[in-house]
């Protein structure tokens, strides 16, 4: 996950965190086995704006037009 250094000190003084993936979740998708019992918990929420896509679209401030 991007920014995990500023993730890890929000977690350890948990604060809630609402990531914003950058890709959409597959069918079968889970998060990974720490960031599961944090989801679990309630502390983090993971969105994604997108549908899953294999070839991956990544979250840039940049203005198409």
């Amino acid at each position: 996950m991007p920014n995990a250094k500023v993730m890890v000190v929000l977690l350890a003084e948990e604060h809630p965190i609402i990531y914003i993936a950058d890709n959409g979740f597959g069918d079968y998708y889970k998060p990974s086995d720490g960031l599961f019992d944090i989801v679990a918990a309630g502390r983090v929420l993971i969105l994604s704006p997108w549908e899953y896509d294999p070839t991956k679209r990544h979250v840039t401030r940049a203005v198409s037009g």
